[in-house]
């Protein structure tokens, strides 16, 4: 029996580019959730639909798989798994799942003197800023920098322009460069948890000689880990920091404090979703087709959306078959869902 698969791309992003204008912009007022709190856990008025991706700004496409048969006959899998499924837990999966966990809000710099005020502490001294309408950025560069921030979710790239070392020797010891970027970092203001999840890696390799390392630093919040935001720092071998980037927060705001899910209703919603093929705005899985789906790890992690909320997810680690009428295939896939249900709520002490 022959099996012929086709694959779709899983994520498509569209970039738009256009001309450059000069213009100053006004502040943009906050959009304000109310949150109804009380003593205990209870339901809210007016629930938070929390979203991990703009659907305006983010397509993602399921993965398409078509399974051609001997018979002729075919079977595509698009937008929801077409076959019967169960999803089951590894027995060896230990996880300890929090009685409740909290939402944050950023706030980011959005006027131009803002930003202006934010470049001169990143040592970028200009009287003028470029601010392009259509991506939302500022942007400035010369012989000796080079400046972009985006006012959408306040990511932040700058480019210093300094000779490069390109002795790999001369580099410190990982210590000192997580010292020295969080030196970096303390010094302009930047810093607004205490404890970071820190790696350094290679960032550039020119024949074979580490040319630059990066420092880069993940948020904890609550001791848990964000992975989709934070700072990266690069260093030459000189000790030089050569480029920042990174999302720059001014302020950080507890929106509510939410029952988180268990593995059980974790196990029902992700089992709902892929049989309905519900939009994937608020969950994610890479791969559709099985017949079966064990969950091997959960990891607890927040989240920063598009809307400017850290919310808490589960990312799960999975491990699927498909045998349905002589198709046999199994494989490894990775799900993430929100970890709290956002229609309870309960008192964030003041």
């Amino acid at each position: 029996m022959r099996i012929t698969l086709v694959f779709t791309v899983l994520l498509v992003l569209t970039i738009i580019t256009l001309s450059v204008t000069l213009v100053l912009i006004t502040p943009r007022g906050p959009e304000v959730e109310n949150v109804k709190s009380t003593n205990t856990i209870s339901k809210i008025s007016r629930p938070i639909n929390f979203t991990l991706y703009d659907p305006r700004k983010v397509m993602i496409s399921r993965p398409k798989v078509i399974y051609k048969l001997d018979n002729g006959s075919v079977i595509i899998v698009d937008r929801k798994n077409p076959f019967e499924f169960h999803i089951i837990v590894d027995p060896s999966l230990y996880l300890t799942t929090p009685t409740t966990l909290k939402v944050y809000r950023i706030e980011i710099y959005t006027t131009a003197e803002e930003v202006l005020s934010l470049a001169r502490r990143l040592g970028i001294e200009v009287g003028k800023l470029y601010f392009n309408n259509i991506t939302k950025k500022y942007l400035f560069y010369n012989d000796r920098f080079s400046f972009e921030y985006s006012i959408d979710n306040g990511f932040v790239r700058v480019q210093y322009h300094i000779k490069e070392q390109s002795s790999e020797s001369m580099f410190s010891s990982e210590n000192v460069l997580i010292k020295n970027a969080l030196s970096f970092l303390r010094d302009r203001g930047l810093i607004y948890v205490n404890d970071y999840d820190i790696k350094v890696k290679d960032y550039l390799v020119s024949n074979s000689t580490v040319v630059l390392k990066s420092v880069t630093l993940y948020p904890k919040i609550d001791g848990v880990i964000a992975k989709n935001f934070g700072f990266m720092v690069i260093l030459d071998s000189a000790g030089n920091i050569v480029g920042f980037e990174g999302i720059v927060i001014e302020n950080l705001d507890v929106v509510g404090e939410y029952r988180a899910k268990s593995i059980d209703d974790v196990v029902k919603e992700l089992k709902k979703k892929i049989s309905h093929g519900d939009p994937m705005t608020d969950w994610f899985i890479d791969w559709l087709a099985f017949t079966d789906l064990k969950i091997k790890n959960m990891t607890l992690q927040y989240f920063l959306t598009s809307k400017g909320y850290i919310v808490p997810i589960y990312v799960i680690d999975c491990e699927y078959s498909l045998d349905y009428n002589g198709i046999h295939d199994k494989g490894t896939t990775q799900a993430m869902i929100i970890a709290i249900l956002s229609n309870t709520t309960s008192t964030i002490p003041s």
